[in-house]
C-alpha cells in the first residue's frame, strides 16, 4: 500500500534531515618519538553549510612509570559556510592554561582576549583538506592568528592500521612550527607529524 502524499513527503524530509545531520569521526593514536602518549578524537557533524566540530586530546608522558608531562585540550567549534562562527577551547599544557573563546560579529571575529580578526576565518581544520588553501589560521590552543605556507610534497605510501595506503603528503609551515599531513586519494585525513618545541617528534596515526 502506498503512503499518503503528506506521509511520503514527511518520510523524504526525515531522510534528507538524516543525511544532512551526518557525523564523521577521526580517532588518532598519538606517539612521541615512537612511544604512545595518548589519543586525539575529532567529531564533525552537519554538512558543508553548517558544521559543528568537537575535539578532545589527552597526552601523558612518563619516566620510570611516573607522569612527567600531561596535556589536555578540548575544543568546540561552530561553522557556517566554511567560516568559523564560534569557538570555545581550553588547553592545559602541563599546568599552563590557554582559554580561547570567541564568536563572529559583523565587524570581524572577536576573541574574548580582545583580539579582533577578519570576518571569515578558519582554525587548523585538519579534518578538511581544503583548509590548506588558507593564508592564515586561528590556533585553537594559543589564540594566535598564524600566517601559513603550504607545500605539496607528493604521493607516498604510508601504513594505516597495518595496511599500506597511498597518501598525498603536504607540509604546512608557520613562523613557529611546521606540520606534515597525509591524506587519502579521496581527501580523508590519515596522519600528522610535527616536532615539539623541545625537539620530540609527535605523530598522529588514524586508528
Amino acid at each position: 500500500m502506498s503512503l499518503p502524499l503528506h506521509a511520503a513527503a514527511l518520510s523524504l524530509l526525515l531522510t534528507l534531515a538524516c543525511a544532512e545531520a551526518r557525523s564523521e569521526e577521526w580517532n588518532f593514536r598519538v606517539t612521541a618519538d615512537g612511544r604512545p602518549i595518548g589519543t586525539h578524537t575529532f567529531i564533525v557533524s552537519g554538512d558543508a553549510q553548517s558544521r559543528r566540530v568537537e575535539s578532545s586530546a589527552t597526552f601523558t608522558a612518563k619516566a620510570l612509570l611516573i607522569p612527567i608531562y600531561r596535556y589536555e585540550h578540548h575544543d568546540s567549534e561552530s561553522w557556517q559556510g566554511g567560516c568559523l562562527q564560534k569557538i570555545d577551547a581550553d588547553t592545559n599544557d602541563n599546568g599552563k592554561t590557554y582559554p580561547v573563546h570567541g564568536s563572529a560579529e559583523p565587524q570581524g571575529f572577536q576573541l574574548t582576549s580582545g583580539a579582533r580578526l577578519p570576518p571569515c576565518i578558519q582554525t587548523f581544520a585538519y579534518w578538511d583538506k581544503s583548509f590548506l588553501q588558507q593564508s592564515h589560521l586561528l590556533n585553537s590552543q594559543t589564540g594566535e592568528f598564524n600566517p601559513i605556507n603550504t607545500t605539496r610534497i607528493g604521493v607516498e605510501q604510508i601504513r594505516v592500521g597495518n595496511q599500506p595506503v597511498e597518501a598525498e603528503h603536504f607540509l604546512l609551515k608557520t613562523s613557529g612550527f611546521s606540520v606534515d599531513l597525509w591524506y587519502s586519494k579521496t581527501g580523508e585525513w590519515l596522519a600528522l607529524e610535527s616536532l615539539t618545541e623541545n625537539g620530540h617528534r609527535l605523530r598522529y596515526e588514524k586508528q
